[in-house]
């Protein structure tokens, strides 16, 4: 969306909106958002009244602003010169004019406008000509020509916060409060800052301290109010909300973050490496080489339950069909994994701990004493006891609805060769991914298709079992050489125990990465072969 603040739109600017459109089309399609602009439905043009702020003729103060002796109102009934009245009055109050009012004068005399005018010979009146009412975008082209800075500051809902922050270097400083009556805008001249916010905020601030006028944080001298300007004056102004008395604390409601997976599935395949051999490049084109390609030769994937040190689902295969058995066993997988859930579906094992026992929630961990609040909760994968809960917490801790399969660099590697593959399962499955560009994936998901039911209303519905593609490399940005390494030696049960029967110091070469010869496997044949050949 663009905003034009112009009298009439010109079919110049028309076309440059449309041409700005089309740009940013272009560089999020092309920066790797991974999406396609198909086409533009409909261009919106909408026309509005704009009434900028501009402070204007005199506004009362509210009651509660009216009290503090820190601000000057100045009563300008029949001009919209409040801006210039303002500027005039602070350059006196800081002493560098002649002195307009004094101290034993009454309040009328030094909200009176004639005081500042320019009838009045001793005031000190801004440099250049600028419209009135002041309008905000206007207030920088005025600092340049007085040599002033200009802060603006909104008090709403009992509240003071800056909406404009000056950056010009000088010593002579006008601070303004906006106020309004809804229609109308007015400036009023904030004498004491410090005073103000002491007053609105109810803190306790030494009359000599220094304050920021960008956050209102407090500094004892003006060393140190540099210091913290420095940082603070790169954000841009913002209204601090505190929370109620009553609302003031945070609280962890998402149990379901709360509790481990049930069921996690871990997988890897291997290629072996094929020279292209092709005609040389002409170094005038752009073309990428091709020098080998990728066959995917083999996978493993195992599934382990949380709390169980045996594997549930295990299965290895190599061969020139590897992708094509991949995509049918994970549809076998996931309707094992269907069929496990409805068997513990309904609670049959052991309870670890008596109803009456229990004092509190496992899940929330706070007390639940009375029995009619207590429900058993278990895992419907394990048929394993966890605890007794509330019953509301017990509908919140809801079980991830997927099985995530998680395979190291899945976006750059591994997920290509899946997807490739994915035209031998079942039609009745369904995929969705979210892609980081055209050719990289951040997550895959491959919905099994299991049955069709009916329901009392003779629908047909659908049930799948979802399995959900996951990159470690997103969570962990390591290699795995370089994981592997942090791991201790008795980290390996699964592997050890597969290669049980193996010489346990060739076991050792497969705790790490880097000891396969990637170069030479370049066919199948070799697979058969014994051992290697010397180097």
């Amino acid at each position: 969306m663009q905003i034009v603040y112009t009298d009439g739109l010109s079919e110049e600017e028309f076309f440059e909106s449309v041409q700005h459109i089309v740009n940013v089309v272009s560089m999020y399609a092309t920066s790797g958002s991974g999406w396609i602009i198909e086409k533009v439905e409909k261009l919106e043009i909408r026309f509005a009244k704009f009434n900028p702020i501009r402070g204007s003729t005199y506004i009362a103060l509210r009651t509660e602003l009216s009290a503090l002796k820190c601000l000057l109102n100045i009563r300008n009934f029949n001009d919209p010169n409040c801006f210039l009245y303002c500027f005039t009055a602070a350059y006196n109050l800081q002493g560098k004019g002649c002195p307009l009012t004094q101290p034993g004068d009454r309040y009328s005399e030094k909200t009176n406008p004639a005081t500042y005018a320019r009838s009045n010979p001793l005031t000190h009146q801004a440099v250049g000509d600028f419209p009135m009412p002041m309008p905000i975008d206007k207030i920088s082209a005025f600092e340049r020509c007085n040599e002033v800075k200009v802060n603006g500051f909104r008090y709403e809902k009992k509240s003071l916060y800056p909406f404009r922050i000056s950056n010009p270097n000088s010593d002579f400083v006008v601070d303004l409060l906006l106020i309004t009556d809804g229609e109308r805008y007015h400036y009023v001249l904030i004498t004491d800052l410090v005073n103000l916010v002491r007053k609105v905020q109810g803190r306790q601030i030494d009359a000599r301290a220094k304050i920021c006028r960008n956050c209102f944080h407090v500094c004892s001298n003006n060393e140190t109010l540099q210091k913290h300007e420095k940082l603070c004056y790169q954000f841009e102004t913002c209204q601090v909300l505190l929370p109620e008395p009553d609302s003031n604390s945070l609280a962890f409601k998402k149990f379901q973050a709360k509790t481990t997976l049930p069921l996690v599935v871990y997988f890897d395949l291997e290629s072996i490496i094929v020279p292209v051999s092709s005609v040389e490049q002409n170094p005038q084109t752009l073309e990428t080489r091709v020098l080998d390609k990728h066959i995917p030769s083999g996978y493993c994937y195992v599934a382990i339950s949380h709390g169980s040190p045996n594997l549930e689902f295990f299965h290895l295969y190599r061969g020139e069909d590897c992708m094509q058995v991949f995509v049918k066993q994970t549809e076998t997988l996931a309707k094992d994994i269907y069929e496990k859930k409805q068997k513990h579906r309904y609670f049959t094992g052991a309870v670890g701990q008596a109803k009456e026992l229990a004092t509190h929630c496992w899940i929330c961990e706070t007390s639940c004493s009375a029995d009619n609040e207590k429900v058993l909760d278990h895992c419907p994968f394990s048929n394993q006891f966890l605890g007794w809960a509330h019953s509301k917490c017990n509908l919140q801790r809801r079980t991830q609805s997927f099985v995530p399969i998680i395979a190291h660099n899945l976006s750059g590697y591994d997920l290509h060769h899946v997807v490739k593959s994915l035209h031998h399962c079942n039609p009745n499955n369904k995929f969705s991914i979210i892609p980081q560009t055209d050719e990289n994936y951040i997550s895959f998901s491959f919905k099994v298709w299991i049955k069709d039911i009916v329901n009392k209303n003779q629908n047909v519905i659908p049930i799948y079992e979802e399995l959900r593609f996951i990159d470690s490399l997103r969570f962990m940005q390591s290699s795995l050489d370089k994981l592997v390494q942090f791991l201790p030696a008795d980290s390996f049960d699964i592997l050890d125990n597969h290669f049980e029967y193996c010489d346990q110091n060739d076991v050792k070469l497969l705790h790490g990465k880097g000891f396969y010869p990637y170069s030479y496997m370049d066919t199948f044949r070799k697979f058969k072969l014994k051992k290697l050949p010397p180097k």
